[in-house]
């Protein structure tokens, strides 16, 4: 099984929109079957992140800290 490692942090800048972000992060997640994932993230960014992961039900979310 392959593993992606990916990572995502809402940031007061950035070149493009957190939408746009929102729709390439659904695209990716969404499609997603047998992998594992890591995403590294912020506790500002980790709401995001979660709200996408919970439409992929193959996806098991765990936090560490």
């Amino acid at each position: 099984m392959a593993t992606i490692v990916s990572c995502y942090y809402l940031l007061n800048k950035s070149k493009h929109s957190p939408s746009e972000y929102k729709v390439w992060i659904d695209n990716f997640i969404l499609n997603l079957k047998k992998v594992n994932l890591i995403i590294f993230t912020s506790i500002k960014s980790k709401k995001f992140i979660q709200q996408i992961l919970e439409q992929n039900k193959l996806i098991q979310l765990m936090i560490l800290k």
